[in-house]
């Protein structure tokens, strides 16, 4: 008898036997990538992003963010760019924002996307956008 004759009725109920995933963990644990590809880089303004990021976290650690909510603050990194931070709770219910949850977020967008990005990462949609120009 062959291997994958063995193997084939096993593979069939093996797959009939995993339960589908339940949907609220699911969603909290995909994380959505998008690294903009086009306007301002960080280029010597990086590490400003990162500075700017903490304290944007530490402004808004275990802010309780209703349903839908987000949290838009823009800072200064130099005299002719500026980065715009936004948080969002999409989940369906209330939620605090942990430090570790706003620098891990917004620290990937900025070290991981040469010109910001966007990601959702568990409950929440983290933007770090840098731009030219000043914050109104």
């Amino acid at each position: 008898m062959r291997l994958s004759t063995l193997l084939a009725p096993l593979a069939a109920t093996s797959t009939l036997a995993m339960p589908a995933p339940d949907a609220t963990t699911a969603d909290a644990t995909i994380q959505k990538r998008a690294c903009f590809t086009s306007g301002e880089t960080w280029g010597g303004d990086r590490s400003n992003a990162e500075n700017k990021a903490i304290s944007l976290c530490n402004a808004i650690k275990d802010y309780s963010f209703s349903a839908g909510r987000n949290y838009h603050r823009c800072y200064n990194l130099s005299s002719r760019k500026k980065v715009d931070f936004t948080i969002k709770n999409h989940s369906d219910s209330a939620r605090k924002l942990t430090y570790g949850e706003c620098m891990t977020g917004i620290g990937r967008e900025i070290s991981g996307c040469g010109q910001g990005g966007a990601r959702d990462y568990l409950y929440w949609r983290v933007t770090a956008d840098p731009n030219a120009g000043q914050c109104a």
